[in-house]
């Protein structure tokens, strides 16, 4: 979402104030990043509150463009990683609400830790609902399984017996070899 174009205001003008603009679009500048000027709405704090969204938005956006942003390559971890991030910042918050005093605005304080508790309860859920647990383990076994398929099919063309006890030692030294 892009700031709208500082030239003017999109409102059209009613006369009231200057007949000789009625029906003509407004020349004034609108508020910041609103499309109408003050006297055409840009005061109202629902213009104002959406004017303030599309600054931030807008300047994150900025900022953000200046980022080398890479794609998520496992998304099933990531969403583990930021679980824990979220859990750390509740758990954070907890313990500054615990240590508040009535001087130090708890009000803030709490509210934050609420926050945190809501991001907590619905990424676990996600988590939960999503089953990536199990859809972890399911990719394990799928490469365990895929491991074992090569090792088999490498031994058996190099005409050894895959049953052989010092081929089974050698295989198990060379994968705990990788591991360390």
């Amino acid at each position: 979402m892009t700031l709208p174009s500082p030239g003017r205001c999109t409102a059209t003008c009613s006369g009231r104030q200057r007949p000789d603009l009625a029906g003509k679009p407004c020349r004034n500048p609108p508020v910041r990043g609103g499309t109408v000027c003050r006297m055409h709405g840009g005061s109202a704090p629902t213009v104002k509150a959406k004017a303030a969204e599309r600054t931030a938005d807008a300047g994150l956006r900025g900022v953000l463009a200046g980022y080398d942003i890479t794609p998520v390559g496992d998304p099933f971890n990531e969403l583990l990683t930021l679980a824990g991030e979220i859990l750390g910042m509740k758990d954070l918050a907890r313990d500054l609400v615990a240590d508040l005093n009535a001087t130090d605005g708890p009000d803030a304080h709490l509210a934050v830790y609420e926050r945190a508790l809501d991001r907590s309860g619905k990424i676990l859920g996600d988590i939960a609902r999503l089953k990536i647990d199990s859809r972890l383990a399911s990719i394990s076994e799928q490469q365990a399984n895929t491991l074992v398929q090569v090792i088999t099919a490498v031994v058996r063309r190099l005409g050894l017996d895959i049953d052989d006890l010092q081929v089974r030692a050698a295989v198990r030294t060379e994968l705990a070899a990788v591991q360390a």
